[in-house]
């Protein structure tokens, strides 16, 4: 057994201290409450309802980061980790485990740990995700399109994601209605199509491909930041259409106006936001036979009601595109990329778990400035069936905007047919969090396609 060093922590903060206490038998018998020691000797408690109620969710919904840990002295804490880190994040509090670490208690808590004052975790084994070695099955789509009449077609996506191997939960990743046309009008003005129903918006140049799709295996930090790690998915009607550009039969400009229901969206994830509105316009052109260039605008607003301050970011994309008539199946390259901005931080955006872990961890505290993020990426194609690539992010975070994350991805992705695709990639993290600082991840990933498919993504050539 141990008693926490009260002299040896850090000053100036608050520090969650777990230790050996007789008040911690009040932890057993499967109820979801700990007693740990905060500063000296102050107690208190946290319960699983108290702590969802004034944090409104929880930051670990597995209570696989501490099963059954036990405590040296043979104390048992059941499920706490997602209670303890949700008290983290409420109260501010700092988690700090002395020398030597806990006895029984899973390395994967190490993930959300660092040490403030020399001591070393878990006699010294700092086990990071990027160190770990993984095989999942990361997620199933069933995806079901049919013409419903003449006039409208149906499109339902139903997804098995898993954050964990052998553990999923079940959703609807879109299901809308596309109305082509009226019955009383011959043809829709200006080429107008209504998407009504649960959808990915169109924002950027990503947003509206779903995981399999993407050229690299995860998105880009300036769409984790400011949007979600999987992108941003609502219910709404959406409405896209032409605008002639008679000076130029060269281009095209379509635009893009959306009604959406508010939150669910990493900038203002609050699902008390009754509604949101975004733009999107979208301008192409061919700038020599082979070459294509294409440049677009988005916007997301949604007002303040219901005791939700407003939130406002914007986005600008572009997308250069080479395919040599004669080689067209063969050869093609693509430059392109996303800049993302908000005008002011938003400490109660919902950020990626490593950028949560480090505001956790460090008590850190929201900062000022412009939030910014960008994205580029190219792609060149080998032959039929090879294609290679590098992507370059860097972004600030929505919290404090002057704490930086960059992220260099190279990845080679080869066809076996349009049912099959394997994919090899490597990222190298750079980041002011320690949490995510100096990573190193390498990835295999393999697609493959039951029965008929949608067409492919803008970034294959076929």
């Amino acid at each position: 057994s141990y008693t926490p060093r009260a002299a040896a922590l850090p000053r100036r903060r608050s520090v969650l201290c777990i230790g050996n206490s007789p008040n911690l038998a009040q932890a057993q018998n499967g109820r979801r409450e700990i007693i740990a020691r905060r500063g000296r000797c102050d107690y208190f408690q946290y319960h699983t309802a108290l702590c969802r109620k004034s944090c409104g969710r929880t930051i670990w919904q597995d209570s696989s980061f501490f099963p059954n840990a036990m405590i040296p002295n043979q104390t048992a804490i059941w499920n706490v980790a997602p209670l303890l880190l949700c008290g983290l994040r409420c109260q501010g509090i700092e988690l700090c485990l002395p020398k030597g670490g806990l006895l029984g208690v899973t390395p994967r808590l190490i993930k959300a740990h660092e040490m403030g004052n020399g001591e070393t975790p878990f006699n010294g084994r700092h086990l990071r995700r990027g160190r770990e070695e993984l095989k999942n099955l990361r997620e199933a789509e069933i995806d079901m399109r049919v013409p419903i009449d003449p006039y409208a077609d149906g499109v339902l996506i139903a997804s098995l994601e898993s954050e964990s191997p052998g553990k999923f939960s079940a959703g609807v990743e879109e299901g809308y209605v596309t109305i082509k046309k009226l019955p009383f009008l011959d043809e829709p003005p200006l080429g107008l199509k209504l998407k009504v129903g649960r959808f990915r918006p169109t924002f950027g140049l990503f947003n509206i491909l779903h995981t399999h799709d993407l050229p690299t295996t995860f998105r880009s930090l300036p769409t984790a930041e400011f949007m979600g790690e999987d992108g941003f998915i609502q219910n709404g009607v959406s409405g896209n259409f032409f605008i002639p550009t008679p000076w130029d039969t060269d281009s095209s400009l379509d635009a893009t106006m959306e009604v959406l229901n508010g939150g669910d969206v990493a900038i203002s994830p609050a699902a008390r936001s009754r509604i949101s509105y975004l733009g999107h316009l979208r301008w192409y052109r061919t700038l020599f036979p082979g070459h294509d260039l294409s440049l677009g605008w988005s916007s997301y607003y949604h007002p303040a009601n219901n005791s939700v301050g407003s939130a406002d970011f914007h986005g600008v994309d572009f997308l250069y595109r080479w395919k040599p008539f004669r080689l067209g199946e063969y050869k093609s390259f693509l430059f392109g990329g996303e800049l993302m901005f908000a005008r002011r931080p938003y400490p109660e955006a919902s950020e990626p778990p490593d950028v949560e872990r480090a505001i956790v961890l460090r008590d850190l505290q929201p900062g000022k400035g412009k939030p910014f993020g960008y994205s580029l990426f190219s792609q060149w194609q080998f032959n039929q069936r090879t294609y290679a690539g590098l992507r370059w992010d860097q972004t600030t975070t929505l919290f404090d905007p002057g704490l930086k994350r960059e992220s260099l991805t190279p990845y080679v992705s080869y066809y076996f047919s349009e049912f099959l695709r394997a994919r090899l990639s490597y990222e190298h993290r750079w980041s002011d969090l320690f949490t995510e600082n100096n990573r190193n991840t390498a990835l295999f990933e393999l697609n493959f396609v039951f029965g008929s498919h949608p067409p492919e993504p803008f970034w294959v050539n076929k």
